[in-house]
């Protein structure tokens, strides 16, 4: 996954990923079950990259018209499509961020 740079989300994508990712090895020391982690990990960037993907579609919408603008949001919608397809199998969120600990939740929930 790569983060537009034009859109500037990106570095704030990055903080959070590496706070979540703290927060999965903290719960896995802990004694949580580490497949069910790296699965919620692996989803929450995935859905983050999803999240990141429509704000880029908004922002290339209103920039163009022209070949380049249409390339850039064919490859949006291509990468929404993968995200969707990749998101589909996956279980709702058993966990949610709770300041930098990662918390089980009692009724999950999938954004």
């Amino acid at each position: 996954m790569g983060f537009d740079p034009i859109c500037g989300d990106g570095t704030a994508h990055a903080i959070r990923e590496a706070i979540l990712a703290s927060a999965v090895l903290r719960a896995a020391q802990d004694g949580e079950t580490e497949d069910q982690l790296f699965a919620h990990y692996q989803a929450r960037l995935i859905a983050g990259f999803r999240r990141h993907l429509l704000l880029c579609r908004d922002y290339y919408k209103s920039g163009g018209s022209g070949p380049w603008w249409a390339s850039e949001l064919d490859c949006l919608e291509r990468g929404l499509e993968w995200c969707e397809e990749e998101l589909r199998p996956c279980p709702e969120f058993q966990y949610r961020l709770d300041g930098f600990e990662l918390r089980p939740i009692a009724s999950a929930t999938r954004v």
